[in-house]
């Protein structure tokens, strides 16, 4: 028969183990990551180029972490596009960054931007960020974001002009209009603002072919002018 002592150090023991082992499962589950915010709500107008969120990541760690981001879209209204900037811009149809950031240990990091395009378009659109190990993806941080937009383009006398297609763009670039009642034209800039091409839009509707096959490949944006008038810059990616 166990003695009261030997029964006491038992329970001791177990509970020690326990102890130690609750500790070992906080440490384990302990995440590496915070951000100067966790949510975010952004206001723009629909006359905007881009509605812009920004966040700082801090690394709580003893040691350096590599540093990913990806985007889920939680909801997005039409018309809008949305893309994340890490270390570089990236265009809207990449979700993750290829790339990681070495954060030090107990480092931070404030070189994350959000970006909403509206595009002429109003509407909300939600978007979650989460922050990653690269080495473990589970360590990891969310930034959820509400961009909300307001206002939308509704005059059915005015001119329209579609979606540049293909996007991205290889050797020539398509557009279609319609409700051309003056002057047009349309107007390619590269990333410094140089214009690359001008192209005027004939007739009152029609297709503009744009020959873009000596352009490098890259982000450029275009604008419509008419009568005068630019429209917003809107983007169109060329990947000769």
């Amino acid at each position: 028969m166990l003695t009261f002592t030997e029964i006491f150090l038992s329970m001791m023991k177990s509970l020690l183990f326990s102890i130690l082992f609750s500790t070992a499962v906080i440490f384990a589950s302990a995440q590496s990551f915070t951000l100067s915010n966790t949510t975010d709500n952004k206001y723009g107008d629909y006359n905007q180029f881009e509605v812009i969120s920004y966040v700082t990541v801090f690394n709580n760690s003893a040691s350096p972490k590599n540093v990913k981001v990806k985007r889920i879209v939680i909801s997005e209204a039409t018309g809008h596009q949305n893309a994340i900037c890490w270390e570089q811009c990236y265009i809207p149809e990449v979700d993750e960054s290829p790339s990681s950031i070495v954060i030090p240990a107990g480092g931070s990091l404030n070189n994350f931007s959000g970006h909403l395009y509206p595009n002429g378009s109003g509407g909300t659109s939600i978007i979650k960020y989460v922050f990653f190990d690269a080495n473990n993806p589970n360590d990891s941080t969310t930034f959820n974001v509400t961009y909300q937009v307001w206002g939308l383009s509704v005059n059915s006398n005015e001119l329209k002009v579609s979606e540049p297609y293909p996007n991205p763009a290889s050797g020539y670039v398509n557009f279609n209009f319609s409700n051309n009642q003056g002057s047009s034209y349309l107007v390619l800039y590269d990333m410094l603002g140089n214009t690359v091409r001008k192209s005027a839009l004939n007739g009152v509707s029609g297709n503009l072919k744009l020959d873009v096959s000596k352009l490098t490949s890259g982000i450029y944006f275009y604008q419509i002018v008419e009568n005068g008038v630019s429209s917003n810059a809107k983007r169109l990616v060329i990947t000769n």
